[in-house]
């Protein structure tokens, strides 16, 4: 859930809005923002599951896996996986209306046809080949106990790295066109410039002729003066 709707709406506030020109002012690359919030995002939910593992024989009478070690691992890689699409739909979707929705229609199939809230077996043929399509089946696939294994981890980083690709192009893209606006600015910025000296130069040729002007006028007025004294 942090991954599908925690993440994406941070990102649109950051690249769909002025603050990433804020990066761009301070020399600050642009892709470090997803990368902080990526980080910050997986630090808070690996922090939360332990917390619920470590309660769950507590509260709820649960039996902690034997192997706990592959169950975090495994943990890691689903958030990973998660928040990289988190990522993708954060980057590609500039409305935040648009964003929860389909945020929502990527999680609660994600949740409801994986075999978390109930076994998939339950499912009829065709809902548990839908369910295959979202990372949330490969990866509680993953964390059962005897589950870390290549068949069930391929998928996740298929995901993974797809989702860098497309994070990837998208960001260079926004790169251009920045780069597209600060020409363009740039341009504008010459073309103002030439407009001010030019309109300094007009306004100096009219001085300079009003001066002219005066200076024969008052040629004339020596002359005329000269003349009647003569």
């Amino acid at each position: 859930m942090g991954g599908f709707i925690g993440l994406p709406p941070s990102l649109i506030e950051t690249y769909g809005s002025d603050i990433k020109k804020v990066y761009k002012a301070n020399g600050v690359p642009i892709y470090l923002g997803l990368v902080t919030m990526f980080l910050s995002a997986f630090v808070h939910l690996m922090i939360t599951c332990v917390v619920i593992v470590l309660l769950a024989p507590i509260l709820f009478e649960a039996t902690l896996s034997t192997q706990l070690s592959f169950l975090f691992l495994a943990l890691a890689i689903y958030i990973t996986s998660s928040l990289s699409i988190g990522s993708v739909l954060g980057l590609t979707i500039k409305n935040q209306a648009k964003l929860t929705m389909i945020a929502q229609l990527v999680f609660l199939p994600s949740i409801m046809l994986s075999g978390i809230m109930f076994p998939i077996k339950f499912l009829p043929d065709f809902l548990e080949t839908i369910g295959l399509i979202f990372p949330a089946s490969w990866g509680y696939q993953l964390m059962l106990d005897n589950g870390f294994c290549f068949k069930n981890l391929w998928y996740l980083i298929f995901i993974f790295f797809a989702a860098v690709i497309v994070c990837g192009i998208v960001l260079k893209k926004q790169k251009a066109i920045k780069m597209k606006d600060r020409k363009s600015s740039s341009i504008l910025h010459n073309c103002d410039f030439a407009i001010v000296n030019t309109t300094l130069t007009i306004t100096d040729i009219k001085v300079r002729n009003i001066s002219t002007m005066t200076n024969r006028t008052l040629n004339i007025h020596g002359v005329n003066s000269r003349m009647g004294i003569i």
